[in-house]
């Protein structure tokens, strides 16, 4: 098996995914809320409806329409 040498992109990614890592407070949904503040202004969510998970009903409730 041969390694390349990372690129200096993939360097300055690496750097920002780990200071995203100390800035990130944890919470119950660590990897996911880390995921959310590196990716913030890179992605556009898409709705809950297409992205609804059991622990979303019981974190944020308020944030749910169920009588739709």
């Amino acid at each position: 098996m041969s390694f390349e040498r990372p690129n200096q992109s993939t360097c300055l990614t690496y750097e920002s995914l780990i200071e995203a890592l100390r800035i990130t407070p944890t919470g119950p949904f660590a990897e996911q809320d880390l995921l959310h503040t590196f990716f913030q202004k890179m992605f556009k969510p898409i709705p809950l409806a297409y992205n609804l998970v059991l622990p979303m009903l019981r974190c944020y409730p308020e944030k749910l329409e169920l009588e739709k």
